[in-house]
């Protein structure tokens, strides 16, 4: 697995993992292009082909501002492609976010330019949401493939391919009337802390007023802060309860499938709650939670930080949501029939 522009400090990979993972910047990439052989250059060469599982690394939507680092990450993600090329590796770039592209002028050119020679190499190519599939389609003079998320239409996994030893999947014990709080860094990035703190501060007392067991906890390191900050803004309330464990996804999804439903801004927390029929209260950054919300007919539920959050609004939806969470959970289950029936990993190599 090549990590692009990550701390690989942080994980232990040779011990845990039946992989190995290894950085993948953009001078990585250049050096190994420029004929500079390396221990990456030795597994290109042997490889049979790159799975390309990148989300918004093809983008300028980071912060929704022109950031030179933007447009960098945006050369990058073309860079692993023409390594691949060099090497006459074939490339496949799976369901992800892609787009958009406002880049200053300037910049657009170059990307246009550039996309239009480089994305004509990927065997295949599918992006997550249709938003922006014209875009691509225009910058890479090709076709492009719309397809759902591969965890919502993932089948069993096999842990025996993951770890090298299996892991123990921890099971908590989840309270009955109990709703899950999952936070996202990038929601209060947007918004500040005081809006953020008075937004997640109404949602929990409406749900503490309705006699909810309310669980926070993060699906994502970064968010771990903000968890432990939120749980002192309730003291010792014994119905607020802190899980402070680093969860893998396993055991992520087990605790939502146990909940009544989530407050969730963490996209693949609330695609987690849809598989597994559990409703979502969903405050978004981007997109992609609008699409994927309407598919599901959850959009009254969907709160974009883009746009001042209504909190007369927000109030009304979660008031919706505790009176009719049993019912979204059956329409819920309905569109997972749809997707199962509609979807499989296996077509994504279909030619």
């Amino acid at each position: 697995m090549l990590a692009d522009q990550r701390d690989l400090a942080e994980y232990t990979f040779e011990k845990k993992y039946n992989f190995t993972a290894y950085n993948w910047t953009l001078y990585d990439k250049i050096s190994i292009i420029r004929s500079k052989d390396s221990l990456v250059t030795n597994i290109i060469k042997e490889s049979s082909c790159f799975f390309d599982i990148s989300g918004y690394a093809f983008s300028s939507s980071i912060l929704n501002k022109f950031k030179f680092k933007n447009f960098e990450h945006s050369l990058s993600y073309l860079m692993s492609i023409v390594v691949a090329k060099n090497f006459s590796i074939p490339y496949f770039i799976l369901p992800q976010s892609i787009g958009p592209f406002d880049y200053p002028l300037f910049y657009r050119k170059i990307l246009k330019f550039l996309s239009f020679y480089i994305l004509k190499y990927p065997r295949k190519i599918f992006v997550r949401e249709k938003k922006y599939l014209d875009d691509l389609e225009k910058i890479s003079g090709r076709d492009i493939v719309n397809f759902k998320d591969i965890v919502l239409v993932g089948e069993a996994y096999d842990l025996k391919n993951i770890y090298k030893e299996r892991p123990v999947i921890s099971e908590k014990n989840i309270l009955n009337d109990s709703v899950g709080v999952i936070l996202n860094r990038k929601i209060f990035d947007r918004i500040g802390a005081d809006e953020f703190f008075d937004v997640y501060d109404l949602v929990i007392k409406k749900l503490l007023s309705k006699n909810k067991n309310v669980y926070i906890f993060r699906h994502s390191y970064e968010d771990l802060d903000l968890c432990i900050s939120l749980k002192s803004k309730f003291g010792h309330n014994e119905n607020v309860i802190f899980f402070n464990d680093d969860f893998n996804c396993f055991e992520l999804e087990k605790i939502i499938s146990k909940l009544d439903f989530v407050i969730a801004s963490r996209y693949h927390s609330v695609i987690h709650a849809y598989k597994n029929k559990v409703p979502a209260l969903c405050i978004s950054w981007a997109n992609k939670y609008y699409e994927l919300l309407d598919y599901f007919s959850q959009l009254k539920y969907l709160f974009d930080c883009r746009q001042k959050i209504n909190k007369e609004e927000l109030s009304k939806s979660l008031d919706s949501l505790l009176s009719n969470y049993l019912l979204e959970k059956g329409l819920i289950g309905e569109k997972m029939e749809e997707v199962r029936k509609e979807y499989s990993i296996s077509s994504l190599f279909k030619f």
